[in-house]
């Protein structure tokens, strides 16, 4: 279908050329928030609707703009996520949540050059309550791209902000573990482990297993066998899901015990 792009410009005009309205404003807040507590509660369909018509009362809205970029990638539309996302770093070129998300997207993309470029413009913000999200995202990015010391990189300053984070815990020990670094990354992950053994249980989905697991084969490599199998149990314990690696896990208990 070819589209009109000489409608689509009178409209934008017609939107950019008023000044913002308080009661559009506040009536787009109303249906924003709705829209968050719907996608909260499981319900993307009723959530992109409310998003959609904030969208219309208040198109200059980066936080709606990016929400809805969150609802299309539930629907695995890329494309529109992608035009959403970018819509809210044009009108805020400043927004982290915005540039993070896109660079997200286009790591699924594999464009992995532009989403390590919107990554460093998340992190730029000083303001960003969470830059640890977009440095590990940068780092995936690396790791992707096979620039393995830049993602080791991003990960540890990542875990400068917030040194709890699991997600750059795992990582990072992960990539330690396999360039056979084991006394180095059996700190990280110990650091994964503790953390994961804090928090109530599916916190971190499968991050906590996983972490249990790369533990217990770091310490297989240092040859330490009792070691290897709390973490192991941790793992077993951590994996609510019996997910793949409970399962790998409990199978590994069975040789180690």
């Amino acid at each position: 279908m070819i589209k009109k792009p000489s409608i689509l410009i009178l409209i934008t005009l017609g939107i950019f050329s008023c000044a913002p309205d308080p009661k559009r404003i506040e009536e787009a807040d109303v249906h924003f928030r709705a829209a968050n507590q719907l996608l909260i509660k499981g319900d993307p369909i009723q959530a992109m609707a409310e998003g959609l018509r904030a969208a219309k009362l208040d198109p200059k809205n980066s936080e709606i703009q990016n929400l809805l970029g969150i609802l299309y990638i539930q629907r695995n539309d890329f494309d529109q996520a992608e035009k959403y996302f970018r819509e809210s770093v044009h009108l805020q070129s400043t927004y982290s949540e915005g540039h993070n998300h896109l660079c997200a997207l286009l790591i699924e993309k594999t464009k992995y050059d532009q989403a390590i470029k919107h990554c460093m413009k998340a992190v730029e913000n000083v303001t960003y309550p969470t830059p640890e999200r977009a440095y590990h995202n940068m780092g995936i990015a690396y790791e992707r791209k096979g620039d393995i010391s830049q993602a080791i990189e991003a990960y540890k300053r990542g875990l400068v902000h917030n040194k709890n984070f699991v997600m750059s815990l795992k990582a990072y020990g992960k990539l330690l573990y396999d360039q056979r670094s084991y006394r180095e990354a059996v700190g990280v992950l110990e650091s994964a482990a503790k953390v994961c053994n804090e928090v109530p249980k599916g916190t971190w989905r499968t991050e906590c297993p996983e972490s249990f697991y790369l533990l217990s084969l770091t310490y297989i490599a240092l040859k330490k066998r009792k070691e290897a199998v709390t973490a192991l149990k941790g793992c077993v314990s951590a994996d609510e899901e019996k997910g793949d690696y409970g399962k790998k896990c409990e199978a590994n208990l069975r040789i180690y015990k």
